[in-house]
């Protein structure tokens, strides 16, 4: 059976998390100065979310941040990535309203205390905004889980050839503007490893970049007649023409 809002009969979800919706959570988003607008597409969106957990014996207020994506595809099948994102941020905003956005299950590997040391650090010491330091955290755990798996790191085993083969995974999903972002926020973590002595300077530039052009086909050139039409163009009697044709000819 497909599920839909207007099936209330029955998979009703429990009143204090619709009343928790439609009272305190749009409150906090007028507190944080969101848009009348954006606050409708937000409500709408977790009242549709609320019935969805209904339906599999959920609570909007149980949501975890490892749920995201079931609800996501759940929620919105089908539907293309800018429609999902703007109500993706509002589920985001919903769990940092019931302080459950950063309840991620305890990791078991070996490399965990060093997120937890960069954690602090980005909190501490770099005094990063809380989304910033999350979006950091999750490049590096995911790049510390691919390259070491569980196991404790060894900063000496990694090289550019290692550092080329995880660029090679990243252009399976992500577009080279997102991959030269994760590189930069890696290199930024190497920069604190090597601050911590355990990993030299060459690490830190031993990560890549990628071509990111902006354009999708080669730019146009002028060829050998149309490049003698803009030259002739000019006034080379004025001052102005001589030092475009000067310009032009280097």
């Amino acid at each position: 059976m497909q599920f839909s809002q207007d099936n209330k009969t029955d998979f009703n979800p429990p009143p204090h998390d619709l009343a928790l919706i439609e009272g305190d959570f749009v409150d906090y988003l007028r507190a944080r100065h969101a848009s009348a607008f954006t606050i409708r597409l937000y409500r709408r969106f977790l009242l549709k979310v609320a019935w969805f957990l209904a339906k599999h014996g959920r609570r909007a207020t149980e949501l975890n941040r490892q749920d995201v994506m079931w609800v996501m595809r759940g929620c919105l099948p089908g539907r293309k990535d800018a429609s999902r994102r703007p109500r993706q941020s509002g589920l985001n905003q919903w769990l940092r309203f019931i302080g459950r956005f950063d309840s991620q299950p305890p990791s078991r590997a070996s490399w965990h205390p060093w997120i937890k040391d960069y954690a602090c650090f980005l909190r501490n010491d770099r005094a990063l905004a809380a989304c910033t330091q999350n979006a950091s955290l999750r490049v590096v755990g995911r790049y510390m889980a691919w390259q070491f798996k569980d196991a404790l790191p060894r900063w000496d085993c990694i090289g550019p050839e290692q550092l080329c083969r995880y660029v090679v995974e990243l252009r399976q999903t992500l577009c080279p503007r997102s991959i030269n972002d994760t590189l930069s926020i890696l290199r930024q973590f190497f920069r604190f490893i090597h601050l911590r002595g355990a990993c030299p300077l060459s690490l830190v530039e031993a990560v890549p970049c990628v071509a990111d052009y902006a354009r999708g086909h080669a730019p146009e050139v002028l060829d050998g007649g149309q490049r003698r039409r803009l030259l002739a163009s000019f006034d080379r009697n004025s001052a102005q023409g001589r030092v475009i044709m000067r310009l032009w000819c280097v």
